[in-house]
């Protein structure tokens, strides 16, 4: 027996039925539930070394007993027998706990990278609707687009019509005036009043239906002036608008819808650097007698641009507005038309003094000596044609020509019978196509010509063309509207229509239609 130990309170002296046995268990799980399996290893490995190393201070005597104990002693097979039960329990416990960690840290992982693909999946689902939003908004506009073209075509239809009996009648009219009476310069400034109206009803139908306009000789200065009236019918009582105009009977190869674009355009981003403040817009039209070129400038007295701004504001996109006051393509838009002019663009501007915006165009000149069609223009409205030169035009008094004429409007079926039969043409006036067409199939040869509308109810003027032609191959034919597409001519030119005449018209233009079309007949 060896000598007696003296009792302790400490844990190694209670060993593992006391504190140790709870450090023993607790160490390993704690710790794989806060380091994971790895840690697992190292804990497990410490305890082991734990046990170990007091197994071998048991076996060297230097453990303190604790004889209060059930059994009255603690010995070296005790200990190794409940550690070694320790030792197992907490790798069994550590392992599942390290296992269940894993997996609810997989599980929680999956969950994070579930909620990112979500997060995902909504920033995705957003920008979609955003671009489905902005679709349908551009689809919302160019329907609206559509609609404003169609609502134009068919407002011009009208309006056309109501021009036809005011050109034709003001030149009937002024035809039995005698020479020198004052109501013949009355209804030549009738007349030149209509036909201004048909040139602005055609340049709303150019841009309304989108039609490419064909570029060709346009005097910049009755463009500009147009330009500033429509501009000033817009812009508020405290903007001035003053021209300087110095480019009498000046061409420039252009389009003349586009032309009015670009300056419209500027005159409207001139108008907006000035609002709401009183200020002045400046319209200039200039010949530049050395360089062959005709110089245009809008300019404004606004808050002007800074150097940054400037340089940008060609720039696609590029705006200082904002949101819905713009989209930044103006100024890249009227750059892009003026280089496929053959032109130059400048801009001038410093913050607080206003913005100039300079365009130079190629004038176009004439070698043959022929008057340009502003001084055709001119001559018109300051000679009309004289009786004479109208009574050129009336084959119908040398031929005993008959005229069917189809045309649904009563007003210029009217006014167009009076004027045609006071040029010597007997007429035939039919409202309905179809009626036109039983006419025809009644008495083939009773008629030399048909002049009918294009756009009538029930039959268009192509449609009944093309029946009368089964009937009449040879009947000269004249189709009068106020828009034709690229469709409706492939089908006059299929149809062999000798000729087709764009309302409103003068009776000269179409006296001279009929002229050609009596003169070059089908078959």
């Amino acid at each position: 027996m060896g000598r007696a130990k003296p009792r302790s309170s400490s844990m190694i002296s209670t060993g593992p039925a006391g504190g140790g046995a709870v450090w023993l268990l607790a160490f390993p799980t704690v710790t794989v539930a806060f380091l994971g399996l790895r840690g697992e290893i190292v804990a497990l490995s410490l305890t082991v070394a734990t046990v170990v190393g007091f197994a071998g201070l048991i076996a060297l005597d230097r453990v303190p007993l604790a004889p209060d104990l059930p059994g009255g002693a603690y010995d070296l097979g005790a200990w190794i027998g409940t550690g070694g039960s320790l030792l197992f329990l907490a790798f069994v416990l550590s392992l599942s706990i390290g296992y269940l960690v894993r997996g609810l840290e997989g599980s929680i992982a999956e969950v994070q990278g579930a909620r990112r693909e979500l997060s995902q999946a909504n920033e995705q689902l957003r920008n979609e609707i955003r671009d489905r939003e902005e679709i349908e908004g551009k689809l919302l506009q160019s329907q609206k687009l559509e609609a404003l073209g169609t609502l134009a075509g068919g407002i011009a239809h009208d309006f056309n019509n109501l021009l036809v009996p005011i050109l034709a009648g003001a030149g009937g009219l002024r035809d039995r005036l005698p020479t020198g009476d004052p109501g013949r310069d009355e209804l030549d400034e009738i007349s030149r009043s209509a036909s201004r109206a048909r040139d602005l009803v055609r340049r709303i139908l150019t841009f309304s239906r989108g039609a490419p306009e064909e570029r060709q000789p346009v005097h910049v200065e009755p463009i500009v002036r147009e330009v500033g009236t429509l501009l000033r019918s817009s812009l508020p009582a405290e903007i001035a608008i003053r021209y300087e105009l110095n480019a009498p009977g000046a061409r420039v190869l252009a389009s003349t819808a586009e032309l009015h674009q670009i300056l419209m355009n500027l005159g409207t981003n001139a108008y907006l650097a000035m609002k709401p403040k009183p200020g002045t817009l400046t319209l200039r039209a200039v010949r530049v007698e050395d360089g062959g070129m005709v110089n245009f400038a809008v300019e404004d007295t606004g808050v002007g641009m800074p150097a940054e701004v400037r340089d940008r504001a060609f720039d696609p996109f590029f705006t200082r507005r904002a949101p819905g006051e713009g989209t930044g393509l103006g100024l890249a838009i009227v750059h892009g038309l003026v280089k496929s002019f053959g032109g130059s663009i400048e801009l001038y501007s410093e913050e607080g003094k206003g913005t100039r915006v300079e365009i130079n165009l190629p004038e176009v000149t004439t070698d043959d000596g022929t008057p340009t069609a502003l001084q055709a223009e001119e001559r018109s409205e300051e000679e009309p044609a004289t009786d004479a030169a109208r009574r050129t035009r009336t084959p119908g008094e040398e031929r005993g020509v008959t005229v069917l004429l189809v045309d649904d409007e009563p007003m210029v079926r009217r006014t167009l019978g009076r004027v045609l039969t006071r040029a010597g043409y007997l007429i035939r006036e039919i409202a309905d196509p179809q009626a036109a067409l039983w006419a025809v199939r009644q008495s083939p040869e009773a008629f030399d010509l048909m002049l009918t509308d294009q756009n009538m109810p029930g039959m268009s003027g192509l449609d009944l063309a093309e029946a009368v032609r089964s009937v009449r191959p040879d009947l000269p034919i004249v189709l009068s509207s106020g828009y034709l597409d690229d469709a409706a001519m492939v089908r006059v030119e299929r149809l062999g229509i000798e000729g087709a005449i764009e309302k409103p018209y003068n009776v000269i233009e179409l006296q001279a239609v009929i002229e050609r079309a009596l003169t070059y007949p089908s078959g």
